[in-house]
């Protein structure tokens, strides 16, 4: 699966790919940014081809990729006619996707959502204050938009991330609300 998601990536493709979470199955639609053995670095797109964040999955997750269906198509066409696209996330070549990803919505100061199971039942919101390759400390917000602590998270044991995607999104605007 890796090298058609490196052949779709290379072509600049929007893909559904397709996984399961929590037993149901999800479909992920986007432009594959970077593929290693052990990450996929994707801009989300939502189902009305609108800005929907970032990514970072394991590329073994998913066991279904499509392109070039009505789908893509549709969900293509409607994301360049709005006015709101990805920024650029580089990825050094010694970088690793999460620490492209950190580094990024470090500067950009965006909320991550970091997922340490499977079923995405135990997650940690927040902003990104520090990172190493082992290791990142995030500013805590909880769903309301208040900062709640402190938090080092292993890198190793992150399962996937969101970033700045519409749930995020949502708690940011919350938290320059509240704070």
């Amino acid at each position: 699966m890796n090298q058609i998601l490196e052949q779709m990536q290379q072509e600049k493709k929007l893909v559904s790919l397709y996984h399961f979470v929590g037993g149901r199955e999800k479909i992920l639609e986007g432009y594959i940014l970077y593929i290693t053995e052990q990450e996929l670095l994707a801009a989300k797109i939502s189902e009305r081809g609108e800005y929907d964040g970032f990514i970072l999955e394991r590329p073994d997750h998913f066991f279904r990729a499509q392109t070039d269906g009505s789908r893509e198509r549709r969900i293509g066409t409607l994301y360049l006619h709005k006015k709101r696209s990805h920024g650029r996330i580089i990825k050094k070549d010694h970088q690793s996707c999460m620490e492209a990803l950190l580094r990024y919505a470090k500067e950009q100061r965006l909320l991550v959502s970091f997922y340490m199971d499977e079923d995405r039942r135990y997650s940690i919101l927040g902003s990104i204050l520090d990172f190493s390759k082992n290791f990142v400390k995030v500013q805590k917000i909880d769903t309301d938009g208040f900062e709640d602590g402190f938090v080092y998270l292993d890198i190793q044991k992150v399962i996937s991330c969101r970033c700045d995607t519409a749930k995020e999104q949502d708690i940011l605007l919350l938290n320059h609300i509240n704070c």
